[in-house]
């Protein structure tokens, strides 16, 4: 488990660039002490969503491309399903 001070030891200073407009905003809306905190965690958050939504775009690409061989397993195995099993028992 990270403590503060463990924490602090991992973090990189950055000098970034902001539109002039979204640091109005940032500089309104969160404290001044707790801007480094607030974008990392904004970042993290944006990171996670795109990471998100790239593996549910990979998902439904793999899935279209299987669609013909998944049918053919279906159509193929169909005979079985609708046997009796029940019987068998």
């Amino acid at each position: 488990m990270f403590t503060m001070k463990t924490e602090l030891k991992t973090k990189k200073r950055l000098n970034i660039t902001l539109s002039r407009g979204t640091w109005l905003t940032l500089k309104e809306e969160v404290p001044r002490m707790q801007r480094s905190f607030f974008i990392d965690q904004a970042l993290k958050a944006y990171l996670a969503d795109k990471k998100k939504a790239e593996i549910k775009e990979a998902l439904i690409k793999e899935a279209l491309e299987n669609q013909k061989e998944d049918l053919e397993i279906v159509n193929e195995w169909s005979s079985v399903d609708q046997e009796n099993w029940y019987q068998i028992y």
